[in-house]
């Protein structure tokens, strides 16, 4: 029957814990570095690039297997703000016929702009990709990241609470 329920929405839920157990990384420590950018990256691109590595779903990533993938991302961002800064200066070109068209560098601004969204989706980089991936990271590493940036500062050994010191 059209327009009518089919099943109870209680038989609809997952009642036996949904796909699996989501994804729970350590924080990084302080001292990790991150890889280097690739060399042919303009600003733009070693811009994300270096956000991306301060970010917490980069623990995530293993730089050996994704490599190829990320260093492909941050190209795509690159080239799609030298596009943007080329359409800018000029939205309008001139067709075969003379008449006004706009910039075709647009359309590949729009592929661009899909690729970088699949590659976000993929490594987790918006809320939504880091919600499907149930993307958690451990409060443990955290905990354990804090306590040891505790233990090598200089901490006065005696605290003198009366002033009688």
């Amino acid at each position: 029957m059209a327009g009518a329920r089919q099943k109870d929405p209680s038989l609809l839920t997952n009642k036996r814990g949904g796909r699996g157990r989501g994804m729970t990384v350590l924080a990084r420590p302080d001292a990790f570095i991150a890889p280097a950018p690739p060399s042919d990256l303009g600003p733009a691109g070693k811009a994300v690039w270096e956000s991306f590595w301060r970010s917490e779903v980069s623990a995530a990533v293993d730089i050996e297997a994704d490599r190829e993938d990320l260093e492909d991302w941050a190209r795509c961002v690159d080239e799609r703000a030298r596009f943007r800064a080329a359409i800018k200066k000029q939205p309008l070109i001139e067709g075969s016929h003379g008449q006004l068209k706009r910039n075709p560098l647009a359309i590949d601004v729009k592929d661009l702009s899909e690729r970088i969204q699949k590659y976000s989706d993929r490594f987790g980089m918006n809320p939504m990709a880091r919600w499907r991936l149930q993307f958690t990271v451990s409060e443990a590493g955290k905990s354990a990241n804090d306590l040891l940036k505790l233990l090598s500062e200089d901490v006065p050994e005696v605290i003198d609470l009366d002033g009688d010191l």
